[in-house]
C-alpha cells in the first residue's frame, strides 16, 4: 500500500503564526496550532506564549508581530499512526 492509499481524516483547527522581522527584511515565523474548541482565554494565553517564544528566539528582529488565528483544516491518517 503506497502513501496515497492510507485512508486520511480532516480535522478542523485554529493556527497562529507570529513572524520576527530580521534587519535585513528577512521574516522568520513559527507557528501553533489549537483545537477549535479552545475557549478565548486559552487562544489569547497561548498566543502571548508564541509571541513571546518568537521574542526569545529572534532577538535581533526590528518588529515582531501575530497574524492573528485562522480557522484552518489539517490531514491526519484515520489510524491516528
Amino acid at each position: 500500500m503506497g502513501a496515497d492509499d492510507i485512508p486520511m481524516k480532516i480535522i478542523p483547527v485554529k493556527v497562529l503564526l507570529a513572524e520576527a522581522v530580521a534587519p535585513d527584511g528577512a521574516v522568520h515565523g513559527q507557528s501553533v496550532t489549537a483545537s477549535r474548541t479552545w475557549p478565548e482565554e486559552a487562544l489569547a494565553m497561548t498566543e502571548e506564549s508564541l509571541m513571546a517564544l518568537v521574542q526569545q528566539r529572534y532577538p535581533g528582529a526590528v518588529e515582531y508581530r501575530s497574524l492573528g488565528w485562522k480557522d484552518a483544516e489539517i490531514a491526519v491518517p484515520e489510524d491516528g499512526a
